[in-house]
């Protein structure tokens, strides 16, 4: 993760957040564009099957690709087969993706799963900042984008939803388990895990924050920064005259 994108998540932490809105119907008429620049309705999208829905963008420098990574390594171990069990679909944070890119997303992702011919079973689409804003406010997520750099800071979350687009659990932070993963593919409520996340979130709302946005690498970068600071206060103890 570059400065820009960590001081991004500084100066933002308290606007990202997901409130959860299981059960709520999301606009099926929607009109996104899939990675070859064709116009979509998110009700096309769905298809008669449950969808784990990403949002994500290609520029995006760690994160995005560390979701996709992870949840690909659970799905290639399941027995359920893409396509004719569920589906998957991606939906740019950034407006400014070009069709080219999320091919080339699209692409890589395919090859991560193991499903090389399986493009019309996860699409990756794109949205003008509208139709973004539009989901991802019925969706519960809130992110923030930097004018300047473009990066955008944003939870790490899955979102499961009926072939009729209704919100049926969300899948929060970078690892999961087939069980997690094939139980919100079947509509199942959240796992123990994520139900203490949500409390978490009523307790202490920043501390929920940051636990579905970091990842491993800035969690242990902040260890390491706290180690240091409590040593040089130490040290400053220590030293000062009696």
């Amino acid at each position: 993760m570059n400065l820009c994108a960590a001081l991004l998540l500084v100066a933002t932490a308290n606007e990202i957040t997901v409130e959860e809105r299981i059960g709520t119907q999301l606009p099926i008429d929607l009109q996104l564009r899939d990675e070859h620049g064709a116009a979509r309705s998110l009700g096309t999208i769905l298809q008669g099957r449950t969808t784990l829905l990403l949002l994500a963008y290609p520029r995006c420098p760690a994160l995005c690709g560390l979701v996709q990574r992870r949840l690909t390594e659970v799905l290639r171990r399941s027995r359920r087969q893409l396509g004719r069990d569920y589906r998957l679909a991606n939906l740019s944070y950034d407006p400014r993706t070009t069709p080219v890119e999320a091919r080339q997303a699209q692409t890589q992702a395919l090859v991560q799963i193991g499903r090389p011919d399986a493009a019309d079973s996860w699409p990756f689409l794109l949205g003008d900042a509208h139709a973004i804003t539009t989901l991802s406010d019925r969706l519960g997520i809130r992110y923030v984008r930097d004018a300047r750099s473009g990066e955008v800071a944003h939870p790490a979350v899955l979102v499961a939803l009926s072939p009729g687009g209704t919100i049926l659990r969300y899948l929060y932070g970078t690892e999961f388990s087939l069980t997690e993963v094939e139980g919100a593919l079947d509509g199942q409520p959240n796992s123990l895990r994520d139900r203490l996340l949500l409390v978490c979130g009523r307790l202490a709302p920043t501390l929920r924050r940051y636990a579905v946005w970091l990842d491993r690498s800035l969690r242990f970068t902040g260890i390491v920064t706290l180690l240091l600071l409590l040593f040089g206060i130490a040290l400053a103890v220590r030293r000062a005259p009696r």
